[in-house]
């Protein structure tokens, strides 16, 4: 080799997704479920290493789908947390009424 020709082996490296099944757009049903695998293997923030278990999607989509995916989760417990103290609000308020009802009576 010359110091003029590049070394492209570490590209083509068989580790890479290859480009030609790389996808765009939506994932799938089957993507996000490897998606959820490599989270559970490896960890969140190892977005390369979750991409090459996917098989079909860069470490940049992995990464942008893991960011949406744990603002989702996040969104859901809020909401969660929200209902739940509004119900908590609710049996609270229902048992003052009855209380001041039988204190009434009394």
């Amino acid at each position: 080799k010359s110091d003029d020709t590049l070394d492209l082996s570490a590209t083509t490296s068989q580790n890479r997704p290859n480009q030609c099944n790389l996808r765009s757009g939506e994932w799938t049903t089957l993507e996000h479920a490897m998606f959820l695998k490599g989270l559970d293997e490896v960890g969140p923030g190892r977005w390369k290493d979750i991409s090459l278990l996917v098989g079909t999607r860069t470490a940049d989509q992995t990464r942008s789908h893991g960011q949406k995916y744990f603002k989702k989760l996040k969104r859901k417990l809020l909401k969660r947390k929200s209902a739940s103290k509004q119900e908590d609000q609710r049996k609270n308020s229902t048992a003052v009424n009855s209380l001041n009802k039988h204190q009434k009576t009394l």
